[in-house]
This record gives C-alpha cells, sequence and structure tokens, in this order.
C-alpha cells in the first residue's frame, strides 16, 4: 500500500487534470477507495460521502458477493467508520453528506444536484 497507493493517486491527478483541459472543466469528480483510511482526504476541495444504513449495506454486500453477513461485518470493521460524527472526521468542513435511502435513481438525483452546487 505505501507503494502502490500514491502511484494510483498520482495517476488519478494526472487523468483528472487531462479531464478538465479536454472539457474545459473548472470542476473534475473522482471515486476514492480509502480516501480517508489513506489519508488523501486532504487532496480534495470538497468531498461527497454517501451513507447508508447498516442493515442496507449489510444485505446489498452480502447479495452482491454471495457472502455470509458475518464476513461483510469483517470487511466493514477494516473500513473507515462514516456513522461517527462529522467532528470525527479529518477534514469535517470539506464534506458534504448525501443519504442512499431510497431508490437508485432518487440517489442520482441527489449526487447530482450536490454536485453543481459545489
Amino acid at each position: 500500500n505505501a507503494f502502490t497507493h500514491p502511484k494510483i493517486m498520482e495517476r488519478l491527478f494526472d487523468k483528472m487534470d487531462e479531464a478538465a483541459k479536454a472539457n474545459g472543466a473548472s470542476k473534475v469528480f473522482a471515486e476514492v477507495p480509502l480516501l480517508f483510511e489513506g489519508g488523501y482526504d486532504t487532496l480534495f476541495d470538497k468531498i461527497l460521502v454517501v451513507l447508508r444504513g447498516e442493515a442496507e449495506k449489510l444485505k446489498s454486500v452480502t447479495a452482491r458477493d454471495g457472502c455470509n453477513e458475518e464476513t461483510v461485518r469483517k470487511k466493514m470493521s477494516l473500513q473507515f467508520d462514516y456513522s461517527v460524527p462529522p467532528v470525527k472526521y479529518p477534514s469535517p468542513e470539506k464534506i458534504i453528506f448525501v443519504p442512499n435511502d431510497g431508490t437508485l435513481n432518487c440517489l442520482k438525483a441527489r449526487v447530482t444536484a450536490l454536485a453543481q452546487e459545489v
């Protein structure tokens, strides 16, 4: 991770720069796994965090991956805990929370609206 993550982030920012230049865009969005775990939140101006309840996460991940709830819970325990109060986030002033408590179309609409506001 110490070797690969910085290389991956360097490549991501190169691609973001290319996309911005090619489209004349002033904003570029990226999906970044392990953003907080890797300390990469400091590299971004704003961060959209999509929140989903634990029961919904367990249901969808067990269905998607074909594994049991215990396995999913173990994986979740190793990930950044998005359920903590915002003051525990490394950069709370940058974060915009997006609830994922409806349909996929509802989530897309919320994210699209927020992305236009940022």
